[in-house]
């Protein structure tokens, strides 16, 4: 009664080979989302992906460090570019890792790159599938929520590192991304009641935190008759 796809996105890594592995990996995602759209919308049927996609699709995805000082770690760029930004004023996450590739299309911390954000609005477009977090959780306007702890945004904080300047915040270093995600025919927005990241908190043990490195999604959908999917 329902098409349901579950995986794991390769994360993009830092070498010439893994950038290949990525750009495979959306390209026959893509393809199939799209047949699997066709398949499933001559069969009343609604497509559902849920996983860790390894992808932040856009800048409201990942923490800005004006949200907390501490997300500076002596970083010269106005607070408001800090882990944003592009070109000359791109901040921590979009200056990480320099691309091997000929167009810098992988320039950034994995998950935050041109040619990843591509990747993953083709998938949608393709398989005409929606975002059902952002859909029930509009983007905010500007600086997301000031304290990026007490909101429930990022599902993706990293493991403790080893920051003796300030180890109680050294998961992620006080940085948080939005890479797993559920995504849906959309079709089946009407029934899409919920969609929630269902953890927050500054380290593994802090409070309200559910997950390891990743917190856990859920999807709620209404009962209904057409287009047909899981219930929940």
């Amino acid at each position: 009664s329902r098409l349901r796809l579950h995986t794991y996105g390769p994360n993009a890594g830092q070498t010439a080979e893994s950038y290949r592995r990525r750009t495979n990996w959306d390209a026959r995602v893509a393809e199939w989302a799209e047949h699997a759209a066709s398949w499933a919308s001559a069969r009343g049927l609604a497509v559902v992906y849920m996983g860790d996609l390894n992808c932040a699709p856009q800048h409201e995805d990942v923490t800005w460090c004006r949200c907390n000082p501490k997300n500076r770690r002596g970083c010269a760029c106005p607070l408001d570019a800090c882990a944003q930004g592009s070109g000359a004023t791109a901040g921590w996450m979009l200056a990480q890792h320099p691309s091997a590739t000929d167009d810098g299309g992988f320039t950034g911390q994995n998950g935050v790159s041109p040619n990843e954000r591509r990747g993953f609005a083709e998938l949608l477009r393709r398989g005409g599938l929606v975002d059902a977090f952002r859909h029930h959780h509009p983007a905010p306007a500007g600086c997301p929520p000031p304290d990026p702890f007490a909101d429930d945004t990022f599902s993706y904080r990293g493991w403790p590192g080893n920051d003796e300047r300030d180890p109680a915040f050294a998961k992620y270093y006080r940085r948080g991304m939005r890479i797993d995600h559920a995504l849906v025919s959309a079709a089946l927005l009407p029934r899409v009641v919920a969609c929630n990241i269902l953890g927050a908190g500054e380290s593994c043990a802090g409070a309200g935190f559910m997950g390891s490195d990743h917190a856990p999604i859920v999807l709620c959908l209404a009962r209904g008759t057409s287009p047909r999917a899981a219930d929940n």
